[in-house]
């Protein structure tokens, strides 16, 4: 009886079904009213299902809030966010160092560059010189050669006309 008497209060008959009466909603309604009060409940607060898979090769379900799954992907955005500014600002730092290396490997690189060139110019010109030297000191001999065969011809003319008379 006092069963009965609590379902009588809570709108229900014996069995747990919904009395039609005035001014107590129906199962529908409430059903109803539990869809409408879950469209108003906020994103954080819903809880999906997800399976995770555990090093051994189980799996297991597990119930997650939004909200805290939410939470968490947040502060991971933000490590990721000062772990990359971190980074960035080492590679500008590497960058600067690799910039002021290859400075000073142009500026060497350019000393030895001009050092050489002049070493190029100055081979060039003793090159040139060394020709000219050369073609002086040819025709130098060929002109001695020429006067020596000349004063020979000469001889072996005299010689050859002290032959003949």
């Amino acid at each position: 009886m006092c069963e009965e008497l609590t379902a009588r209060i809570d709108g229900m008959d014996i069995n747990g079904k919904s009395l039609e009466i005035p001014g107590v909603p129906s199962d529908a309604a409430l059903q109803a009213m539990q869809v409408d009060a879950n469209l108003f409940k906020s994103l954080e607060e819903d809880v999906v299902t997800i399976s995770v898979t555990k090093s051994d090769g189980t799996v297991a379900m597990k119930n997650v809030k939004l909200g805290d799954s939410m939470n968490k992907l947040e502060n991971l955005i933000e490590d990721s966010r000062v772990k990359l500014t971190r980074l960035a600002k080492e590679l500008e730092e590497v960058n600067e160092e690799i910039d002021a290396t290859l400075d000073g490997y142009n500026k060497a690189t350019k000393a030895v560059e001009d050092a050489f060139q002049k070493r190029i110019v100055k081979y060039q010109s003793d090159v040139k010189a060394f020709h000219k030297w050369t073609i002086d000191e040819v025709m130098k001999a060929r002109k001695e050669d020429k006067a020596y065969a000349v004063e020979a011809n000469r001889k072996l003319q005299e010689f050859a006309a002290s032959l003949i008379t």
